[in-house]
């Protein structure tokens, strides 16, 4: 695959996860976050089952020990998403889908700093275009008079936790198959959620059905599709220009919130929105050597 139709799946995963903020903001009040993502991300594991039958299958084939590459692999970027999840569901009942967002877009500033101890080393060009999208965040998800709150410190946490999923899956989808890495880091993400969740959360059938539709859209698209998408997409595409075109999900939510709940965007949010897209679509141009 070109890296500029990788992208353009990447630009898919940010607008679906952006939308997903709008329905996780509704979520935070009816049930607990563990059980909420636990669900979504079992959703999502079925809805890949049938598409990985067949890959596994032939993978098996071609190398016996497919399984033994792609379980741990899959473990450990499920263990990073279910807490990332939690921290950012959990966040949500405390602080606006707008500056979620913003803060969760911090990984845009994780990723190529944690690259640096990596053999993906980022390009000096990728600090600036990474500057670039946390201002234009900023001018678009956090008010003059926001403060900081718990939610918040729950949202950046889960912003680190997200960078370094980012670089697991970049590390996973260079031996095994892009599907298969996301069922199974859905499917241990989504057991380790449950566990804790009927653990440490209060639980009964009527959360479920008062969030069905919120679970439904998570699970089906914000897990079974987006999700896909970034773990193929970052095959093809560096993890800093990765993380950079997915943090579009802070304008993605605000675009969100303005449509589904009535809120409007002031000219300092629309600038921000033209900084991020702008950061964007300059990193995405051919790059040329002087």
């Amino acid at each position: 695959m070109k890296e500029k139709n990788a992208v353009l799946l990447l630009f898919l995963t940010s607008f679906i996860w952006g939308m997903t903020f709008v329905f996780q903001s509704q979520a935070a009040d009816l049930i607990g976050p563990f059980m909420f993502n636990g669900i979504r991300m079992m959703i999502g594991f079925f809805v890949l089952l049938p598409f990985c039958f067949k890959s596994i299958k032939k993978n098996l084939a071609v190398n016996k020990n497919y399984l033994k590459e792609l379980i741990p692999r899959g473990l450990l970027c499920g263990v990073l998403l279910s807490f990332a999840a939690f921290f950012q569901q959990a966040g949500l009942s405390y602080t606006t889908a707008g500056k979620g967002a913003f803060i969760t877009a911090l990984y845009i500033l994780f990723v190529p700093l944690f690259g640096i101890f990596t053999k993906d080393k980022p390009a000096p060009s990728a600090w600036v275009y990474a500057l670039m999208g946390l201002v234009g965040t900023y001018l678009m998800a956090v008010g003059k008079d926001s403060g900081i709150n718990r939610g918040d410190i729950m949202v950046f946490i889960c912003a680190f936790l997200y960078s370094f999923q980012i670089m697991a899956v970049n590390f996973g989808v260079k031996k095994v198959d892009p599907v298969d890495l996301s069922a199974a880091q859905m499917l241990f993400g989504g057991i380790i959620c449950l566990t804790c969740g009927l653990l440490f959360e209060e639980f009964r059938l009527k959360m479920v059905s008062d969030a069905l539709i919120s679970i439904l859209y998570a699970g089906i698209f914000s897990c079974g599709i987006a999700y896909t998408l970034q773990v193929v997409g970052q095959k093809y595409v560096k993890p800093e220009k990765a993380s950079l075109v997915m943090c579009l999900e802070s304008a993605w939510a605000a675009l969100g919130s303005a449509i589904i709940l009535g809120e409007r965007m002031n000219s300092r949010e629309l600038l921000g929105c033209l900084i991020l897209f702008g950061s964007v679509v300059i990193s995405s141009l051919p790059q040329h050597k002087s």
